[in-house]
């Protein structure tokens, strides 16, 4: 196994050459379309979170909603309660 001086000198230059053009024509433009991408979800991160806030103060007024319409209903019940009493009187 005699080692070729030549021929790795060739195989280095090449694989230099190689990784070179990678880094100037694949990495640079996959590296800017994973950064626009990872730009992307975080701004659909942002809206998710944007929307629970929303839907979380959305579902406390209608709870207080709830409240209300509840304790009129049984305003209402009570006033009824006391009418029929005085009906009945």
């Amino acid at each position: 196994m005699d080692l070729q001086w030549s021929q790795l000198l060739t195989h280095l230059i090449g694989f230099l050459i190689t990784v070179w053009l990678l880094k100037k024509y694949a990495w640079g433009p996959l590296l800017n379309i994973m950064e626009e991408r990872r730009a992307k979800i975080k701004s659909e991160f942002d809206s998710i979170e944007e929307e629970k806030a929303n839907v979380a103060r959305l579902t406390a007024e209608y709870e207080s909603r709830l409240k209300e319409i509840d304790s009129e209903r049984r305003a209402k019940l009570v006033e009824a309660v006391n009418e029929g009493k005085k009906i009945a009187e």
